[in-house]
């Protein structure tokens, strides 16, 4: 068998496992091989980890031209959507999720 197309998706750099420290240096080292810089915001309450917010991602902006994503994994994701759009963040993704008991 023989395939006759290949399909192509786009490559997502995650900044949560940079050196923060460097992060411009390292977000401009994964430039060349990435379609976009994927962010995930974490509130340490919808997800327990606590990560970066809009503040870090206004800074990266001016550090690349590829489109910037941001998963916000937050309780309250609208608070905080004009920060985000102020920030200059290209697509923004969130879930709302509902808490339900089950047994006893």
């Amino acid at each position: 068998m023989r395939l006759e197309s290949c399909v192509v998706g786009k490559l997502a750099a995650s900044i949560l496992s940079a050196d923060f420290a460097h992060l411009a240096d390292q977000v401009k080292l994964v430039e060349p091989h990435a379609d976009f810089i994927h962010v995930d915001v974490m509130d340490a309450h919808f997800v327990p980890p606590l990560t970066v917010g809009p503040v870090v991602v206004e800074s990266l902006r001016p550090v690349t031209g590829l489109p910037l994503h941001c998963h916000l994994m937050i309780e309250r994701p609208e608070l905080l959507f004009d920060d985000f759009a102020a920030a200059l963040v290209d697509e923004a993704a969130s879930r709302r999720l509902t808490q339900s008991r089950f047994g006893g």
